[in-house]
């Protein structure tokens, strides 16, 4: 919701705090904790694939980015779930879990910000806090570094959450193709690709224009407010062969599930890692999955997300 040149130095100044040596760096960290969340579900046998595994490790990985305890994770998240999920209104209602969350939510973001002013660290948070957009713009508002902190949270959660969990849902519904990752692992990138290409978790985004433009024979007028689907473009039969296959083989695989140019996910490397470790452990410890109720999704046209998905498990 910036526009540059403000927002170009927003994300330089936040970059240093999510570079991929950082990420790398927490590949063993988040290997334990996706290790201890598959063998705790499979342990039990049956379970919410979405609160006991894919939403676990993101939390984990965005708190300890962030530097938020241990015992915060959990209430943070159900906060978040609060304001994003539908689940007991309707668009453009606020109900007392909603609201509850958002003033919950707020009042520990406006803390913790306060906490990184007095003492400032080495994360994502302290830095947008600390630093300096440019000997013109200046620092950031107050309200600005608490957005800061909002936006990391909300981020860092929702999408990877969603990716897993999606991802899990496309195997389930196409099991040859878990069976061809289980025989042949080395696919696990395209596969990861695919994933995110199939689940669209962020579906859309919304822009104004700022002048007249001809975009495929339509004329859009400056002030003219524009979707683009993310979604629709990651299912383009134009740019992909048999696009509506789930096909952990596709070689061509330029989508668009991180967005693109300017506005492009800052943490684009740091969900694909969690991806891949978590998908990485469920190959190690389980062979297959089956649902054991029915899927319930989240109440959104803006996160394309899953509320509960009740699965089996069959260990190796």
């Amino acid at each position: 919701m910036m526009d540059d040149l403000r927002h170009k130095a927003l994300r330089r100044l936040m970059a240093p705090g999510i570079t991929r040596g950082c990420v790398a760096a927490l590949e063993p960290i988040l290997t334990v904790a996706a290790r201890q969340a598959v063998v705790s579900a499979l342990a039990k046998g049956e379970g919410d694939f979405v609160s006991d595994i894919a939403a676990e490790l993101p939390l984990f990985a965005i708190a300890h980015l962030v530097g938020i305890p241990p015992e915060d994770r959990h209430p943070i998240s159900g906060w978040i779930n609060a304001v994003l999920d539908y689940s007991d209104r309707q668009l453009g209602q606020s109900s007392v879990s909603s609201q509850q969350g958002m003033q919950q939510f707020m009042a520990y973001a406006q803390q913790f910000v306060e906490q990184r002013r007095q003492v400032p660290g080495d994360d994502i948070v302290s830095l947008a806090i600390a630093g300096e957009l440019s000997a013109d713009l200046g620092s950031l508002t107050p309200m600005e570094q608490v957005m800061v902190f909002s936006v990391v949270m909300v981020a860092g959660l929702e999408t990877t959450r969603n990716a897993v969990a999606g991802g899990i849902l496309a195997f389930i519904q196409h099991p040859e193709q878990w069976q061809l990752l289980q025989r042949e692992p080395e696919r696990m990138n395209r596969a990861l690709e695919e994933i995110l290409r199939w689940t669209s978790t962020t579906p859309y985004n919304r822009r104004t224009a700022t002048r007249d433009v001809d975009v495929a024979g339509k004329r859009i007028k400056a002030g003219e407010k524009v979707t683009l689907w993310w979604a629709s473009a990651n299912h383009d039969e134009q740019q992909f062969e048999n696009p509506f296959a789930f096909d952990i083989c596709r070689e061509k695989n330029s989508h668009l599930a991180f967005g693109s140019g300017g506005h492009g996910c800052l943490g684009a490397q740091l969900a694909t890692l969690e991806m891949r470790i978590v998908f990485r452990e469920l190959l190690n410890h389980i062979h297959a999955f089956a649902l054991n109720g029915p899927v319930e999704w989240v109440r959104s046209n803006k996160h394309t997300g899953i509320r509960r998905m009740p699965l089996r498990y069959k260990g190796l």
